[in-house]
């Protein structure tokens, strides 16, 4: 049986990544298999440490080193369990040239895998945690494309309600399963069927994470510290509120060269929209108290241009972000909770309270249907259908 082993060869350049490649062996004949996996000679002592580390961008890296394994082993299970010879170099072109023969899961690793290279971190990372679950499921054995049926998924949908993943959780899995499978299916690599026709793909309704009004006036007078990690955190939220609810992760990656002529022109890293907003005096002042000449970000969020660096800057920084809000929360005495979501949904529903059709709000959120925008306005929209009805009914007796 072939084996793998993963080789790491440092920079002869001080200062510059190594490379890690991948040795195959068999029948005493072994090829190496070079990767674009760049890392430091001090990642690679933590990553083959097998040591705890909770870092993202360690994680990240082990996660792709144990993707890439999991596919070559996954190859040379294939032709031992074929019961014909084969050489070191059948499993290196296939590894390199061929994604047919491979499991359900084995594609999923390979699609992952795909979506670092092209620096897709956070859905990488999404892809990964569905591929684990589902994985859970079957006991951490590959699942066959010939298995994927829709009594399986159903099965894997009751699997994750017995252990208590809310709704939409188990809808956003199985959104990314089924991407892979009809990705898979356009590759000519399954047959055409849908196992995904009898479990729940959408998105429900959910708590409401709007705040009142008021509470937003509250937190934009509170009294803190100029420069402390607080004031930075309620002034982040303000801005989104004022940006129409801008997601955390535009304000991090948004640059100077955005702002231009008096508006913030800026693409949602979400769904690659193109989002125009008036800058209003709050805005300014917000943006001028964290202005850093030597930036080229509005927000002292970033400071690299290197994409897996800045992602896990950014990975940090909404943690962190997530963290004081939940500190000023306590200082406002407000018994709800405040997340990087609750501006965007803030804005929404107190919109919608100042009677600004749907439609308006739709575009101001850059969402692509209205149906999603009336998730968010639920509760509020519930509040005026009450107060019309009572309109009816006095009319009716008068």
């Amino acid at each position: 049986m072939a084996t793998v082993q993963n080789i790491f060869f440092p920079s002869a350049k001080d200062g510059k990544k190594g490379t890690l490649c991948f040795r195959v062996t068999h029948n005493s004949t072994d090829r190496q298999i070079a990767t674009d996996i760049r890392l430091s000679e001090s990642e690679w002592k933590i990553c083959s440490s097998g040591r705890f580390c909770v870092e993202p961008q360690i994680l990240a890296l082990k996660e792709r080193i144990e993707n890439v394994k999991k596919r070559l082993e996954g190859i040379i299970q294939m032709f031992d369990e074929q019961g014909k010879s084969y050489s070191v170099n059948d499993v290196v072109n296939c590894f390199r040239h061929s994604t047919r023969y491979l499991t359900f899961t084995q594609y999923m690793e390979y699609v992952i895998e795909a979506l670092y290279k092209k620096k897709r971190y956070g859905t990488a990372r999404n892809y990964q945690h569905a591929l684990v679950s589902f994985k859970q499921f079957f006991n951490d054995n590959h699942v066959c494309f010939e298995e994927m049926t829709s009594t399986l998924i159903g099965q894997y949908e009751q699997y994750l309600e017995t252990r208590g993943v809310c709704r939409n959780s188990s809808s956003f899995y199985m959104r990314i399963l089924r991407s892979v499978f009809n990705k898979a299916q356009r590759q000519n690599i399954t047959e055409q069927k849908n196992p995904f026709t009898n479990v729940y793909t959408g998105i429900a309704r959910t708590k409401k994470r709007a705040i009142p009004e008021g509470v937003i006036k509250k937190m934009l007078n509170l009294e803190l510290e100029q420069g402390s990690d607080e004031a930075f955190a309620r002034d982040l939220f303000i801005f989104s509120y004022c940006a129409r609810g801008m997601a955390y992760v535009d304000m991090a990656y948004l640059k100077k060269i955005n702002i231009k002529n008096g508006f913030i022109s800026y693409k949602r890293r979400k769904t690659n929209q193109l989002i125009h907003v008036k800058l209003e005096k709050t805005m300014e002042d917000i943006m001028q108290r964290y202005e850093k000449a030597s930036s080229v970000y509005v927000f002292p969020i970033l400071n690299v241009s290197e994409s897996s660096e800045a992602y896990v800057q950014y990975f940090l920084g909404i943690n962190k972000y997530n963290y004081l809000l939940g500190k000023i929360c306590d200082r406002l005495s407000f018994e709800g909770k405040i997340t990087s979501y609750t501006a965007r949904h803030s804005w929404a529903t107190i919109a919608l309270s100042h009677n600004i059709p749907i439609y308006v709000i739709s575009q101001g959120l850059g969402h692509e249907s209205e149906r999603t925008t009336k998730i968010y306005l639920d509760t509020i929209e519930n509040k005026r259908l009450d107060t019309a009805n009572a309109s009816i009914i006095k009319s009716l007796c008068k």
